[in-house]
């Protein structure tokens, strides 16, 4: 995998870009490929009465295999830019996947079993399977996935209020996602096309009530309400709209204005010693002593 992630200040605007890409891959073994043959009563080379069914191992082709192959991309950026106390960013990606599949199936029986209907005596299946034997198509499976998304993010205060400012959020953003793929199993072929698009926004409001300090009934603590819209528009669905209402309390309590504050103490000696210049030799001691007195911590300590 590689990352990648670029910052920079132009002018007004604080612009950041990042990209990754990973890449994934795997082969496994799945055993022996084996052949199921039904012998007839009165096979000359049957040593049974009746019908049988006899599993054999293919041995002369290997172990079969499935092998996979995956990798995903993707760039993505975002602008932002402050217009006094409107702050927006603008958001973009895009991605982009491709994945592949190759399986081994078998082998391909039925000439043989074919001969063993109809009582051919050129072929027994007792002995060494003949070389004309031959690999069933492999099962192949590949999917491409695409995903492209553009939002828009504005925060402001709106108004002020003895506990605050009033602020509030804005989204807006449209993303759309593409997924093709193709399947080959067993001789069929299999294709499908997909694709999906969402438009939609929000808008959330938070308003503070009591402020420890702004002094506004600092008894109570901190306390505010927000409430928050959204619409999005689903191509293959249709319109989802969500909407919804909170409260955040912070309440006054715990700590003493007596406690002292901590403090530490830390002695490190060190030492490297090298006693030749054209061996690499090192000989490195370490020392260290911490000495804490009021120390902060949880419980239990």
């Amino acid at each position: 995998m590689t990352n990648l992630v670029v910052s920079k200040r132009l002018g007004d605007y604080t612009v950041t870009g990042n990209g990754f890409l990973t890449y994934n891959q795997s082969r496994a073994l799945r055993g022996l490929p084996t052949v199921a043959l039904s012998i007839p009563a009165g096979n000359p080379y049957s040593p049974f009465a009746q019908a049988v069914t006899l599993d054999r191992y293919a041995t002369a082709f290997g172990p079969l295999r499935q092998d996979s192959d995956s990798w995903t991309g993707r760039l993505g950026g975002n602008v932002a830019r402050d217009f006094g106390t409107l702050r927006t960013t603008l958001i973009g990606s895009y991605e982009h996947g491709d994945s592949l599949t190759v399986t081994d199936v078998g082998v391909d029986a039925s000439a043989l079993q074919s001969q063993l209907n109809a009582g051919s005596t050129s072929f027994n299946p007792f002995a060494p399977l003949p070389s004309s034997l031959t690999m069933r198509p492999e099962n192949k499976g590949r999917s491409l996935t695409d995903a492209a998304e553009a939002r828009l993010l504005v925060r402001t205060p709106l108004f002020k209020m003895p506990a605050g400012d009033v602020t509030s959020s804005f989204r807006l953003s449209d993303r759309g996602e593409w997924i093709n793929s193709r399947t080959q199993r067993f001789g069929l072929t299999t294709t499908t096309d997909m694709s999906r698009n969402t438009l939609g926004g929000q808008a959330t409001i938070s308003v503070p009530v009591t402020s420890r300090r702004n002094n506004v009934l600092p008894a109570l603590g901190d306390f505010s309400l927000n409430g928050n819209f959204g619409y999005d528009e689903l191509s293959d669905f249709g319109s989802l709209t969500t909407y919804g209402g909170g409260a955040n309390w912070t309440p006054i309590t715990g700590g003493n204005r007596n406690l002292q504050p901590e403090t530490r103490e830390v002695t490190r000696l060190s030492m490297n010693y090298k006693p030749f210049n054209q061996v690499q030799l090192n000989f490195t001691a370490n020392y260290s002593v911490s000495r804490t007195t009021n120390p902060l911590q949880s419980f239990p300590a």
